[in-house]
């Protein structure tokens, strides 16, 4: 039922602050296609795109949140923390340096 989309274009608004996120989770080309048309996606195309991990029908979605949080909260809050860290700070970096950053974590 989930459905995606950049509407700005079609009243006459370029939809630049969603772009930040969406160039930054789906290849270029998908997300300059939702820019510049406005089209709605469903979430089998989001998914195709990367933009999502999974689809799960409404009435399992509270089973599988939990399921997945209490899977993440059942492993070191360190470990998780420091992951987070490092995988936001050496995304931004050039390979060499994030090879070099990571192997320091």
């Amino acid at each position: 039922e989930a459905t995606f989309c950049t509407p700005g274009v079609n009243i006459g608004l370029f939809c630049s602050t969603p772009m930040v996120a969406l160039s930054r989770n789906v290849s270029r080309k998908q997300a300059m296609e939702m820019l510049l048309t406005g089209e709605t996606i469903d979430a089998a195309t989001a998914r195709e795109f990367g933009l999502i991990n999974r689809i799960v029908p409404r009435e399992y979605l509270n089973q599988v949140v939990s399921k997945y949080a209490q899977t993440i909260a059942s492993k070191s809050s360190l470990v998780i923390k420091t992951g987070k860290e490092a995988f936001y700070a050496q995304a931004e970096m050039a390979l060499a340096d994030a090879y070099a950053y990571t192997g320091r974590v």
